[in-house]
C-alpha cells in the first residue's frame, strides 16, 4: 500500500514538471535566464568577504609590528581568509574509472555520442538524492546518487544521466558565474561553523 501510494505521488510530481517544461517551452522560456543586479551584488559582496579578512589580517600584521595581540588577529584574519576562498574543483573523493564500472561507462559513452558530449572519466557514487556532473582538470566526471537511481526506473535514469551529459555537452561545467564563486564562500563558512564536520560520525571524536 504505501509503495503504491509513493510510486503514485512520484508520478504526480513527475508530471506536473513535465506540464511545467511544456508551459515554458511554449511561452519561450527554455534559455538561461541572468542573475539579477540584486543577485550579482549580493555575491560580489559574499566573494569579496575573504579577501577583506585577508587584507585586514595583513593590515594587522604589519601595522603595529611587533605587537603580539595583532599578530595573532592578523594570522587569524589571513588564515579565515585563506579557508573562505573560493577554490578550483577537486577530485571528488571515491571517483572510479572505466574497469570498475565498464557497462555504466558503455551507458554513457552511448549516451555522449548521441549529444556530441566528452567522454566521461570518472563517476562518482554517493548517498545523495542528486546527480551532477564536473569537470576538473579537463576531466569530465558525473556524479550518481545512489538514493536517486534506486528511486528511478529505466527511462528515468537515462533522463537522468542525459541531463547531466547535456553539461558537459553545453560546457556549462566550464564556466563559473559569480553566484556560483559565492556559493563556494557559503559551503566553506557552512564548512567553518557546523561542528558536526569536525567530528568523526562513527566514533564521535573531534
Amino acid at each position: 500500500m504505501i509503495e503504491k501510494r509513493i510510486q503514485q505521488l512520484n508520478q504526480k510530481i513527475g508530471e506536473g514538471i513535465y506540464l511545467s517544461a511544456l508551459q515554458d517551452f511554449a511561452s519561450g522560456r527554455t534559455s538561461r535566464e541572468r542573475p539579477g543586479a540584486l543577485l550579482w551584488g549580493l555575491s560580489a559582496l559574499v566573494v569579496a568577504c575573504p579577501y577583506v579578512f585577508a587584507a585586514l589580517g595583513a593590515g594587522l600584521l604589519f601595522v603595529d609590528f611587533p605587537n603580539l595581540l595583532t599578530l595573532v588577529f592578523g594570522a587569524a584574519f589571513l588564515g579565515l581568509g585563506w579557508m573562505l576562498r573560493p577554490r578550483k574543483p577537486q577530485l571528488p573523493v571515491g571517483a572510479v574509472g572505466r574497469d570498475s564500472l565498464p557497462e555504466t561507462f558503455d551507458l554513457l559513452d552511448a549516451i555522449s555520442a548521441q549529444l556530441d558530449a566528452p567522454k566521461v572519466s570518472k563517476v562518482v557514487l554517493d548517498n545523495q538524492f542528486n546527480a551532477y556532473a564536473v569537470e576538473v582538470r579537463n576531466t569530465p566526471i558525473v556524479g550518481i546518487g545512489a538514493l536517486l537511481w534506486l528511486a528511478s526506473d529505466r527511462p528515468q535514469r537515462l533522463a537522468v544521466l542525459g541531463h547531466e551529459l547535456g553539461h558537459l555537452a553545453h560546457r556549462d561545467t566550464r564556466r563559473i558565474a559569480l553566484p556560483d564563486r559565492a556559493l563556494m564562500v557559503l559551503n566553506a563558512w557552512q564548512n567553518l561553523l557546523d561542528m558536526d564536520h569536525y567530528v568523526d560520525a562513527h566514533t564521535g571524536v573531534l
